[in-house]
């Protein structure tokens, strides 16, 4: 009998998630890999958080419309992307991005009184959101035995905006507290994103999820740390900058 003690981590880059057969093969990779816990980590789908920049940017320089239209690109390639995972829109996930894109039309429209930085979060950590209420649907749809978790909750930072500082004793304690490794075999959690001081969402800054993977690994005291690209194997160099770059056997 499997020991539901031992924790390993799965962080999935938003290319590796990036649509509906990103997910799928997600869930293939970890129905393989039944002897611990995992603790799944997702960034943001694609290109989505330079979208939602984007979108920031377009309302701090006085144009909504743009920001809105924007919005609405980001919102369909989201549900299309839940309606060819079969999740319909009868589904709790169809209903969960429903409301987050309510938040985020919300969120437009109170950018008064912010500073830039912490506008700039309220709006882009819900990308992270979104992913994952998507990976979970499926997994879950797929048969797997699935607990969705807020970030926002689980890692606690200061309130340095695009770039918080971890407060590690509460992040700790709080992560170890909250994931029972004996209730699900999968865990799906945000990467880049916690909560400040104040309660409000934040971001970590350049390479968050990777950061947030290793946040999640150290409190765990997980057994192995795995981050997955969009290669079908470790290479010699990255393939994208490199092309004499070779497969590792």
């Amino acid at each position: 009998m499997s020991d539901r003690r031992i924790w390993e981590v799965h962080k999935f880059g938003g290319v590796s998630v990036q649509d509906a057969a990103g997910i799928r093969n997600a869930a293939k990779i970890l129905s393989r890999r039944t002897d611990a816990s995992r603790l799944v980590v997702v960034s943001a789908m694609g290109k989505t958080t330079n979208a939602l920049e984007r979108v920031v940017r377009f309302v701090w320089s006085g144009q909504p419309e743009d920001a809105h239209s924007l919005l609405r690109q980001v919102q369909a390639s989201h549900m299309e992307t839940a309606v060819a995972l079969g999740l319909d829109q009868n589904s709790l996930t169809f209903q969960a991005l429903e409301g987050e894109f309510e938040a985020l039309n919300d969120a437009l429209d109170l950018s008064r009184g912010e500073s830039f930085d912490r506008f700039y979060d309220s709006v882009v950590h819900r990308g992270e959101i979104m992913a994952t209420l998507l990976v979970a649907g499926h997994f879950q749809a797929s048969g797997m035995a699935v607990q969705w978790h807020d970030a926002r909750e689980l890692v606690h930072t200061d309130n340095t905006h695009r770039e918080a500082r971890v407060d590690w004793v509460l992040t700790e304690s709080g992560i170890r507290e909250r994931l029972n490794p004996m209730a699900v075999e999968i865990h799906v959690v945000q990467g880049f994103i916690g909560s400040g001081e104040d309660g409000h969402p934040v971001t970590l800054g350049l390479e968050g999820s990777d950061f947030s993977a290793a946040i999640f690994a150290k409190s765990l005291k997980a057994r192995s740390v795995t981050l997955w690209k969009n290669v079908p194997g470790v290479f010699s160099a990255d393939p994208v900058q490199f092309a004499g770059a070779v497969m590792l056997p």
